[in-house]
């Protein structure tokens, strides 16, 4: 896993502000906090609230959400790069039907993958245009959806029976090692590239894996319950949620440990790592960051405001927040600080 000028905020200034005040004042955290109402929300032109994702990347913010072109009934993937100063979409590309990943920077590039009905995709873009400059085909017509990270100096990409290792500068593979037994698979790796992890769910199982972020090869595998999605990675733990059944809960893999070590509910929501941290949106316990060895509870998240606002991105000492604008206009985002008690 966009500022229509009705509002004319200027979103780089909430950011530099919800620094200096966590930094000089420190930003209060209740246990059960009041909603933030006076965040500053920010519309933007051009963009729905249809699958609204936002992404840090490379000191970057980008934006991806779902359009239907007038006329037709398949939805279509945009990707833009944001100018919070200037409050305003700088520049997008609109891609084929399908799903797209998250935006990940690596090698001076953005990377992001492209899964729909032509197959899966890794693309290679200009951070700065979003013009596509490379372009790998991983996967077949109507796969199961590819993903990418970056360890050990490579792009890793997953998403069927094999797990592929891509340079940077050529964007082609420079070894595939096949997941033998799998029917589908996901990556994910540490913020610093030092630990790579495989999701693995085959006609035997399923399994978290730890492999050599150089070579890709496997140093320690641990059966998990069910098709698992990986949700982040910090230090040595990987966190994924098993989809399908309730409640669901997300739990906590290490490669030392032969079961789950530590796990937190998350019913409908979700969870991310970001910051060395966890966080939980939208589940039983409300919105939280949490310690991500332990997944104890450390301090509520205020949300930004009256309305049904959703978590969208994690970036430093900003929570970024969005929802669908007023009266179809779209949609807005607002930063608010993180609280002091997340760390």
């Amino acid at each position: 896993m966009g500022i229509r000028s009705g509002v004319r905020a200027v979103l780089a200034t909430v950011i530099l502000f919800a620094a200096a005040v966590c930094a000089t004042a420190g930003c209060a955290a209740a246990p059960a906090p009041a909603r933030a109402r006076t965040a500053a929300w920010v519309s933007v032109p051009g963009m729905s609230g249809t699958g609204l994702t936002l992404t840090q990347a490379g000191g970057r913010l980008y934006a991806s959400w779902d359009t239907a072109p007038p006329g037709t009934g398949a939805p279509r993937e945009v990707l833009a790069r944001l100018d919070p100063r200037a409050g305003a979409v700088v520049v997008r590309n609109t891609f084929s039907p399908g799903l797209l990943g998250a935006p990940l920077f690596a090698g001076g590039a953005l990377w992001v993958t492209d899964s729909g009905p032509l197959g899966e995709f890794l693309l290679r873009l200009d951070p700065v245009t979003l013009m596509v400059t490379g372009e790998l085909r991983s996967g077949p017509d109507g796969g199961g959806g590819a993903s990418a990270a970056y360890a050990g100096g490579s792009l890793w990409l997953a998403g069927g029976d094999e797990l592929l290792r891509v340079s940077p500068a050529t964007a082609e593979p420079a070894a595939v090692i096949a997941l033998r037994g799998a029917r589908a698979s996901s990556v994910g790796a540490s913020q610093d590239g030092s630990v790579l992890v495989v999701s693995v769910q085959g006609v035997s199982g399923s399994s978290v894996q730890w492999r050599d972020p150089r070579t890709g090869a496997l140093r320690a595998a641990r059966p998990a319950a069910g098709a698992v999605v990986i949700d982040g990675v910090a230090a040595s733990g990987v966190w994924v949620t098993a989809t399908g059944g309730a409640p669901a809960r997300a739990e906590r893999y290490t490669a030392a440990a032969a079961a789950p070590d530590a796990s937190v509910p998350v019913g409908e929501g979700g969870l991310r790592v970001a910051g060395g941290r966890l966080w939980v949106t939208g589940g039983p316990g409300g919105d939280y960051c949490a310690d991500a060895s332990s997944g104890r509870r450390l301090a509520g998240l205020p949300g930004a405001g009256p309305r049904a606002a959703r978590l969208l991105a994690v970036a430093g000492p900003v929570l970024y927040y969005g929802e669908p604008g007023g009266h179809g206009a779209g949609a807005r985002i607002a930063a608010v600080p993180v609280p002091a008690g997340c760390g």
